[in-house]
């Protein structure tokens, strides 16, 4: 009898493990074996206390629980985007020149406008320019050129004009800064409307040289996502609207060969193909690539090249009559046409936004995957 009734102890006990509730009743039932006494049930019941639900959890609990924690640890994990984006801001606040903690407060208080905006890199960097604006910002210029310093007054009228609106039209289309395109054609023509065709030289704001005429240009189009192919005709040359879009094309094909280098699109634009002889000759002398020597916007190296060219045309064009060639400092010129709040133009390639800061020759790009860190940061706040 006493076997029997360790045996059931045991048994009882085991039951007692996997349940966090117990009926009072202990008889077990089991035909030929004792029933448990009135002692044994008060033993049970002050057990049965010890195993409530707070210290038993059943498989469902403890799943849970482990899920939560699983969670918790996600959660504390940094999200790779807000890690990337925070590295983002920080290469833009040293190329604004300004408190790493300032631009992250920008994106972070703007930062539903800035993901909803079809394209959120220019929203941000509209908003950084802004603040730059408002608090009279003057960002240091160590560059060599100046910039800014002639016609100021002709240009700050034009800009409340129509024709200004054709140059953004087309600036945004094509990925060219409005403020660049202006500052080219008031040294190409101070920006007349007059479209009379030059059958012997340039013709309207845009200047298109009449040995371009069944000339196709091919540029990027922003907008659509697509190539836009124009055939340079008369008509096109001598509409208002036309001659504009004509050298916004040309001029973005110039800083898509250049990689973005303003500097180097500028002169292209002046010289022609011919630009591309004293690029390669001084890449060549320097034991480096042509794209090297683009890609690096602080190497004005070939200015010496385009010297020669322009002095001494007859070496590198057949049947050239004249004593010189082009405009060997266009790009200099065209600089000083340059009124921005913070001297930072913006052209968009297909890899991304490219940002020249010309107070200090700096350039750097927002890629398009930078572009998925600014609009998909799943965290509301960044670090600081």
């Amino acid at each position: 009898m006493k076997e029997v009734k360790n045996l059931k102890l045991g048994i009882l006990n085991e039951f007692l493990k996997r349940s966090s509730k117990i009926s009072v009743a202990l008889n077990l039932g089991i035909s030929g074996t004792a029933v448990y006494s009135m002692t044994d049930v008060a033993a049970a019941k002050t057990t049965v206390n010890v195993f409530d639900k707070e210290n038993v959890r059943p498989k469902e609990k403890v799943k849970k629980i482990k899920d939560k924690i699983k969670k918790n640890k996600k959660e504390k994990e940094k999200d790779p985007n807000e890690e990337n984006l925070d590295n983002l801001l920080e290469q833009l606040a040293q190329f604004y020149n300004l408190d790493a903690n300032v631009v992250k407060q920008i994106y972070n208080y703007n930062r539903d406008a800035i993901i909803m905006d079809r394209k959120p890199s220019f929203k941000l960097i509209e908003l950084i320019e802004l603040y730059i604006k408002q608090n009279n910002i003057v960002l240091p210029q160590k560059t060599k050129f100046k910039i800014g310093t002639k016609n100021k007054k002709k240009i700050e009228n034009f800009k409340k004009t129509n024709m200004y609106k054709i140059y953004k039209k087309y600036g945004k289309r094509y990925g060219v800064d409005p403020d660049l395109l202006i500052a080219r054609d008031m040294q190409e023509s101070s920006l007349s409307s007059n479209t009379t065709y030059n059958p012997y030289g340039a013709t309207g704001p845009s200047q298109i040289e009449y040995t371009l005429i069944g000339t196709k240009l091919t540029a990027y189009n922003y907008e659509t996502n697509r190539y836009d192919t124009e055939k340079i005709t008369i008509d096109k040359m001598t509409n208002l609207d036309s001659n504009i879009r004509l050298g916004t094309m040309r001029f973005a094909r110039c800083l898509k060969k250049t990689h973005g280098n303003v500097y180097a699109a500028l002169q292209w634009y002046n010289y022609g193909l011919i630009f591309k002889k004293a690029i390669n000759k001084y890449a060549k002398d320097k034991g480096i690539t042509f794209d090297d020597v683009l890609k690096n916007i602080n190497d004005l190296g070939w200015q010496k090249y385009i010297d020669d060219i322009h002095y001494n045309p007859s070496k590198y064009i057949k049947n050239w009559h004249q004593h010189t060639y082009g405009d060997n400092k266009y790009y200099k010129r065209i600089m000083k046409n340059i009124y921005d709040a913070d001297n930072v133009l913006e052209v968009e390639q297909e890899n991304g936004l490219c940002l020249i800061n010309l107070n200090n020759n700096q350039n750097m790009t927002i890629t398009n995957e930078d572009n998925n860190y600014i609009a998909h940061v799943k965290t509301k706040t960044l670090s600081k």
